[in-house]
Order: C-alpha cells, then sequence, then structure tokens
C-alpha cells in the first residue's frame, strides 16, 4: 500500500500491482482489455452518431414555411434536460437552407405532422405561440 492512499479491495488488489519505484500502479491485461474495449465502444458510439444541420428555431407568432424530408425514418434522442422525454430530429427545409427540426414526440404537432405525410404532403406552414411549457405549435392551411 502507498501512504497515503486507502486501502484496496480484493479485486482492485487482482487488476493492479504496486510500482515501487512511481508510487503509482501497473495494470493487468485484466484492466488493460477493460479499457481497450471501453475506448472501442466510446469510438464507435462517436463514428455512429450523425451530424445534423442547425436547430429550426421557429419565431413566436409568425408562420413559417417548412418542408419536411418524410424519406427516411427520424431518429429519436433523448431531451438533454429531461432524459425520459423522447424527440424526434427531423431534416427539413426553409426558404432552401437545411435545419433540423427538434419535436418531442408526445407533442400533438408531431402526430398531425405524420398524417398529413401520409397524406402526400410534406410542404406546411407552422405557426409558434407561446414560450417553453406554454409554445403551442399550428399547422396553418
Amino acid at each position: 500500500m502507498i501512504p497515503g492512499s486507502l486501502p484496496m479491495t480484493q479485486s482492485e488488489n487482482s487488476n493492479f500491482q504496486p510500482i515501487q519505484n512511481r508510487g503509482g500502479y501497473k495494470m493487468t491485461n485484466t484492466t488493460l482489455n477493460w479499457l481497450d474495449t471501453e475506448i472501442d465502444t466510446l469510438i464507435s458510439q462517436n463514428e455512429n452518431t450523425t451530424e445534423f444541420p442547425e436547430s429550426l428555431k421557429l419565431i413566436e407568432n409568425k408562420i413559417t414555411e417548412v418542408t419536411i424530408d418524410f424519406s427516411k425514418p427520424f431518429e429519436k434522442r433523448p431531451n438533454k434536460m429531461n432524459p425520459s422525454t423522447k424527440q424526434v430530429l427531423m431534416p427539413c427545409k426553409v426558404a432552401d437552407k437545411s435545419y433540423t427540426f427538434w419535436l418531442n414526440v408526445a407533442n400533438p404537432l408531431y402526430s398531425e405532422l405524420l398524417k398529413q405525410a401520409k397524406a402526400g404532403k410534406s410542404q406546411f406552414k407552422i405557426l409558434r405561440t407561446g414560450k417553453q411549457k406554454d409554445t403551442r405549435y399550428t399547422i396553418v392551411d
């Protein structure tokens, strides 16, 4: 045991061997394998992360004409502030500029957009009213 350090458990002792000259620990093959696996997992997660255009921010009390790309299923991600809430990332365009429209899957607008897309519609005029919890989206015909 190194002076000033906490005692190690039996399982920790089996993975580490003290290095006398530096005061650190030498990792065994078991520990190195675990670290390699963890690094590989992180790399594969980063490779699978899709880059998205900037987020679409609808302006309050303004109608925005949006064209949504329904050609592929939308990616779903947990909300950063509330991980139990899923958001859908919809690729879209506003005046030929690409955006990502983040929308809570429980939002009534999402189901309405899906119903209208099934009927062949991909261009929408959306009105946003309210802020934060009071935000409401309405499709304007």
